[in-house]
């Protein structure tokens, strides 16, 4: 993995375990461009990812990558062009979704 996608990499990581502990990361890749988090028990992959892109961030519902149904209501969230900031900015906004879908 190159140094600035490694980078981009470990600090979403720490975004989302500092500000997503209820997520839970399906692993680290050594590679490629996205992580994969699965979402807590009643939560919809569909319904964050739309809210989310409502406000300004956008990641992908990880039943649309399924060939049938999904084992888990997961999100594909890509690290690969936005600077650090933007991937910590994005993960804030994304927990406040999470919130309030959580009422």
């Amino acid at each position: 993995m190159r140094a600035e996608l490694r980078i981009r990499r470990d600090a979403l990581v720490a975004a989302i375990r500092e500000t997503l502990p209820a997520v839970t990361l399906t692993g680290i890749p050594n590679g490629g461009f996205h992580l994969w988090v699965n979402l807590p028990d009643g939560y919809s992959d569909i319904d964050i990812a739309r809210a989310a892109l409502q406000r300004g961030v956008i990641v992908s519902p990880g039943s649309h990558w399924y060939p049938a149904e999904a084992p888990a209501p997961s999100l594909r969230l890509t690290f690969a062009a936005a600077p650090p900031s933007a991937l910590r900015r994005g993960v804030s906004l994304l927990s406040a979704v999470m919130h309030l879908a959580s009422r």
